[in-house]
């Protein structure tokens, strides 16, 4: 089959798609969240007229399609095939940067987590990637504030006379200085961090809530009450999802396509992006265009003159001038000459030095 049939015949999906020679070699490896719709423009005559693609149809033989769930996805498979088979038509990512991933030093005595863009093997756990880089940077401070993990890059092989401004601003225990900390609690910290990296928060929060009692029961109650609060935060994300995935209907969407002999089904879960609150939004049951407008506010105009936001009473405008369409509503006529002046029709006398 020629690659545009093959073109004419992929899902409206996401995905990522590989060009090859007639030798098997990778010639491009690219992205898309419809992989017809994408493929199929590079067959148009009027992409050709572009040296580059033009030279890349050229020498097409055959492509392969890898379908995946989302386009972040499809984002991070194209990063990894780019590094594997350094396409010749690929300009960019093909250096040894990466997206960004969280790093999980589980090999040391004292884990540490580290925003990083090389994955190495170095004994370490790497979570990600993450979508946008803030994202990640999110999360690292969550779990420094929450779990007291810190991501410094001092020696903690060796003791050290007092601990940095991390240990007093609680984001770190101070496993540098001998007494601030116990190993158990640090290994308590660490565990506890990397069940939150890994997903696994219903195990978290059951841990934590067998903690919390223990502590209670000893008369622990200071920290029974950080107990408690770590929990409630966890709810707190956890109640958010819920929301999200139960209050919107394309939260998780469920796809049946077939005929008598054979069926497809498919099941998607749609997250909010950047971790806004859209299902506070969506519980309060606005419609769209509501939601457009409290998630994106129109713009009040400004003044060329000072900068400042102009008045937004029915009628006015700048400093108290009368619009036209108030002017209508009053029954005046709006090409009304204006009244003459005292010095109307006067000689202006010329001003002396």
């Amino acid at each position: 089959m020629e690659p545009r049939e093959k073109a004419a015949a992929l899902p409206e999906s996401a995905g990522v798609y590989l060009f090859k020679d007639a030798a098997g070699a990778v010639l491009y490896v690219g992205k898309a969240g419809s992989l017809r719709s994408r493929v199929r423009s590079y067959f148009l005559e009027s992409r050709w007229m572009d040296a580059k693609t033009g030279s890349l149809v050229r020498e097409i033989a055959d492509l392969e399609t890898i379908v995946v769930d989302n386009e972040r996805e499809a984002l991070a498979l194209e990063n990894n095939l780019i590094k594997r088979y350094h396409p010749k038509f690929n300009v960019l990512l093909r250096d040894d940067k990466t997206y960004p991933y969280i790093k999980f030093t589980a090999a040391e005595k004292y884990p540490r987590v580290y925003f990083t863009r090389r994955i190495k093997k170095d004994g370490s756990l790497y979570f990600g990637p993450y979508f946008p880089a803030s994202l990640a940077r999110r999360i690292l401070q969550f779990i420094h504030k929450r779990f007291m993990v810190p991501s410094c890059t001092v020696d903690l092989t060796r003791d050290h006379p007092r601990p940095c401004l991390q240990y007093y601003i609680k984001r770190c225990q101070g496993p540098c200085v001998t007494g601030l900390t116990t190993d158990e609690r640090y290994a308590e910290a660490a565990r506890d961090a990397r069940l939150f990296l890994e997903g696994r928060r219903h195990d978290l929060m059951k841990s934590l809530e067998e903690r919390m009692a223990t502590a209670a029961e000893q008369e622990l109650f200071e920290q029974a009450a950080a107990y408690r609060d770590l929990l409630r935060t966890l709810e707190d994300i956890e109640e958010r999802q819920t929301h999200w995935g139960a209050r919107l209907p394309a939260g998780e969407a469920v796809a049946l396509v077939g005929d008598e002999r054979r069926a497809t089904v498919r099941a998607r879960r749609v997250r909010p992006r950047g971790g806004q609150g859209l299902g506070a939004h969506a519980r309060k049951g606005i419609g769209a265009h509501a939601l457009h407008r409290r998630l994106i506010p129109p713009q009040r105009p400004r003044s060329a003159r000072s900068g400042r936001p102009r008045s937004c009473r029915p009628g006015t405008a700048g400093r108290g001038r009368r619009l036209p369409r108030v002017r209508e509503a009053q029954g005046r006529p709006l090409d009304r000459p204006r009244r003459p002046g005292p010095r109307a029709g006067r000689p202006r006398t010329p001003r002396r030095c």
